[in-house]
């Protein structure tokens, strides 16, 4: 438990970092963002334990890129989203 706590808390410290650089938007919660980040994970760990959905890590790759991408800012320069 204590190592998911740690992996938890150093995840929502590297969402800060990204808001002070102006990668991430400051309107995302970083406990929230985490938090669903993380859940994507364990559901594809759970349906690969329980179901061996071997799809579900790229699900959850999707699903986590899309969530990122969505907090995302983009660069005034290009207009891109880095």
């Amino acid at each position: 438990m204590e190592l998911t706590r740690a992996w938890v808390t150093a995840l929502e410290d590297e969402v800060r970092k990204a808001q002070k650089l102006k990668q991430l938007s400051k309107r995302a919660s970083p406990r929230q963002l985490v938090f669903e980040l993380h859940a994507f994970v364990q559901e594809a760990n759970w349906a690969f334990e329980l179901f061996d959905e071997r799809a579900a890590f790229a699900r959850a790759k999707a699903a986590i890129n899309d969530r990122i991408a969505r907090e995302t800012i983009a660069r005034p320069e290009t207009g891109r989203k880095r």
